[in-house]
């Protein structure tokens, strides 16, 4: 049928019921429990086809031959989007974390961000990480991009709060000299008297549109991005590292390793969570939409929170596809709120 949805009621409610089941149990699932826990009227031959229709479709997979279903990345994703119930922390963990921030009420900066990746890690038993608020809002002053071969650029730029920065960046294929100079003037009319994260979170397709026709590769501008990524020195908090080996998809070491070396580099945890850092902004970057190939099996949940003086951190956890979406985002949010609670009491008690 031509003008069939891709997702019939029918079909969201097994991608869900797949889903939900998978995050309990890390094991595929067969249409009978499709059927009988999660309350399905079709029978198991109709719900077996459907699985079929959902697995062409690119929703599902099938880990072997004779086994169930288990959630691609794309089911995932319209499971987030789309079909998730919005659910709220535990009246016992909202106790426990409002007893945590009391602990830390007339503290430091410090004692708060530790308190929050602490918080955040028990919560959720996956590991938490922090990025803080920047000291003070640093404005992007000047940009300039400059060849040095086909494939060699200075990138040089300055803001209002640690002066002027520069270094080499590399493009995987050629540029003319035209390209330079319009991604050069894209990039200054873009940035220039905003944030300077306003660049490490801007969309290609932004850049593009300001430099058309002269396009250069997307991998450039991640280039540029990280320069200035690795520029900014936010302090970065990581607790409950030791979470990833609860999870079975971390228990070879070609899928830890990934993750715990993402945990260990600050440039990478700032890199995971800048996203989050606009206002109002929850972020769920789930499999291969990761910016960073070797974390291709995990899900990132951060969300922005208000700092000290209102600027923006980011706060959020990672594990594996498998995390129970439902709950972390709730916690997540709960916590992000938590911790701009106490920064707000902790600059009024020092007025």
């Amino acid at each position: 049928m031509p003008n069939e949805p891709e997702l019939t009621r029918r079909r969201a409610a097994i991608l869900a019921a797949v889903v939900e089941e998978h995050v309990k149990t890390a094991a595929p699932v067969g249409s009978k429990v499709v059927q009988e826990k999660h309350g399905v009227d079709a029978s198991t031959a109709t719900i077996r086809n459907e699985m079929c229709v959902l697995e062409r479709r690119g929703f599902i997979e099938q880990p072997h031959t004779s086994a169930g279903r288990i959630p691609a990345d794309k089911g995932y994703r319209t499971y987030v989007d789309a079909l998730m119930g919005r659910r709220s922390p535990s009246a016992d963990e909202m106790a426990w974390v409002r007893a945590q921030y009391r602990r830390v009420a007339d503290r430091t900066h410090e004692a708060i961000y530790r308190t929050t990746s602490a918080v955040l890690s028990q919560l959720t038993s996956a590991p938490a990480m922090v990025m803080a608020a920047p000291p003070g809002q640093s404005i992007m002053t000047a940009i300039k991009l400059t060849p040095v071969s086909s494939q060699v650029i200075v990138f040089s730029y300055e803001t209002s709060t640690s002066g002027a920065h520069q270094c080499l960046v590399n493009s995987p294929e050629p540029l003319t000299a035209e390209q330079v100079a319009a991604l050069s003037q894209a990039l200054e009319r873009h940035c220039v008297g905003r944030a300077a994260g306003a660049l490490t979170i801007c969309r290609p397709q932004t850049i593009e549109e300001e430099m058309a026709p002269h396009a250069v590769p997307v991998a450039l501008l991640d280039e540029i991005k990280l320069a200035v990524e690795q520029d900014r020195g936010e302090q970065v908090y990581v607790d409950g590292a030791a979470y990833a080996l609860n999870y079975p998809e971390f228990q070879t070491m070609e899928r830890l390793r990934p993750v715990m070396e993402a945990l260990d580099e600050d440039k990478t945890v700032r890199r995971l969570l800048r996203p989050a850092t606009r206002r109002g902004r929850m972020t769920v970057t789930i499999g291969r939409e990761q910016n960073i190939g070797a974390l291709k099996q995990s899900s990132v949940i951060a969300r922005h929170y208000e700092g000290p003086g209102g600027d923006a951190g980011a706060l959020g956890i990672i594990g594996p596809t498998r995390i129970d979406y439902q709950a972390v985002i709730a916690i997540v949010d709960c916590v992000a709120e938590h911790v701009a609670q106490a920064f707000s009491k902790l600059s009024r008690a020092e007025e």
